[in-house]
């Protein structure tokens, strides 16, 4: 069985919900489902209204990486992100992503962020577990892959991974590594990588692994 389940379109960027109408039935439907577990995301579907009003927030820190396209343009501007998993909520996880636009081309330092994916509480859950999970749906809208598309379909579908670029720690690294077909410094890159990604992620590293 597929581990990984998609059941609607999703065309925004990771922080940024789509111009076009969205009817109540595509706004109930999740992006997508990582072994049955559904992933709700900001381009499809609507934050609960009594979460964004708490004002109680857990972050967790998950992750960072740098994003070399966030503004894209005949001038693109990069920003560094930073990942939160939000453990506030009794029945939800929530990612926050928040960005910082380069400094050369924006001189306010300031993060600015806010929720952009959730997933279900199961058992035998956590915070590292969850992180995977809604990072990966994230990352997907992020490369603007929808429904059961392939990365070499994307519109970036032409590049192949480089973390000098994208300077992602090992969690975030193996989410976008499971997407587009990654050339490693060497083998023991490689390892580290699989060791830190949940089962269901391993076989996409496999299948998306450039030989050197």
């Amino acid at each position: 069985m597929n581990p990984i389940s998609f059941f609607a379109h999703s065309q925004s960027t990771a922080n940024v919900r789509p111009f076009q109408e969205r009817s109540d039935e595509m706004r109930s439907k999740p992006l997508l489902a990582c072994n049955g577990i559904p992933m709700y995301h900001i381009s499809v579907n609507d934050v609960d209204a009594d979460y964004e009003k708490s004002p109680v927030r857990r972050l967790h820190k998950w992750g960072s990486y740098y994003h070399p396209d966030m503004l894209s343009g005949m001038c693109s501007v990069g920003a560094d992100c930073k990942i939160y998993v939000d453990s506030s909520d009794e029945k939800y996880y929530y990612l926050h992503i928040y960005s910082r636009l380069d400094e050369y081309i924006f001189e306010d330092p300031s993060f600015v962020g806010s929720a952009v994916a959730w997933t279900p509480r199961v058992k035998g859950d956590s915070i590292v577990r969850a992180g995977f999970r809604m990072f990966y749906a994230a990352a997907r809208v992020i490369d603007r892959l929808r429904d059961n598309q392939e990365f070499e379909e994307s519109d970036y579908g032409h590049e192949w991974w480089d973390s000098h670029y994208w300077a992602c720690g090992y969690r975030p690294l193996a989410v976008f590594a499971s997407i587009r077909e990654t050339r490693y410094e060497d083998e023991v890159m490689y390892e580290k990588i699989v060791q830190s990604s949940p089962d269901w992620m391993k076989p996409m590293l496999e299948k998306t692994r450039i030989s050197v």
